[in-house]
């Protein structure tokens, strides 16, 4: 018989894969001035952990890719984790797409999104099936 910590720990999935990733802005605006912010945000993140997972950083929005280009880059990286960062409330809708798409390439995917829009808005977020934590 399975004592409370060794079902815990049964329950836990081992994360190997990382990817850090900023959606494209132009997803859901394109009437707009679009902010080509370099990646600071995710490159800490990414140096704080990479002792102990594989990371990739994938800026959609830098790189101005499509949503198809940024499921290609998804399915490429293979991830257990995807963090999604969303800098604020103007653009939240994009990181909302980034997450559907996520989930369309593997719904076991655990999806995080952080950054400005998130914390202003987390009583809304936390309604998203789809968005695993904030």
């Amino acid at each position: 018989m399975m004592n409370n910590s060794t079902q815990e720990r049964s329950r836990v999935r081992k994360i190997n894969k990382v990817v850090l990733s900023i959606p494209n802005l132009r997803w859901h605006k394109t009437d707009f001035t679009v902010w080509t912010l370099h990646p600071y945000n995710l490159c800490l993140l990414s140096a704080m952990i990479q002792e102990e997972y594989d990371v990739a950083i994938v800026d959609a929005n830098i790189d101005n890719l499509s949503r198809n280009e940024f499921v290609i880059a998804i399915q490429r990286e293979k991830p257990d984790v995807v963090g999604i960062s969303i800098l604020t409330n103007e653009y939240g809708e994009a990181g909302h797409i980034a997450v559907k798409l996520v989930k369309d390439v593997n719904s076991n995917i655990v999806t995080v999104m952080g950054g400005a829009m998130p914390q202003c808005l987390i009583r809304r977020l936390s309604k998203i099936r789809m968005l695993t934590m904030l």
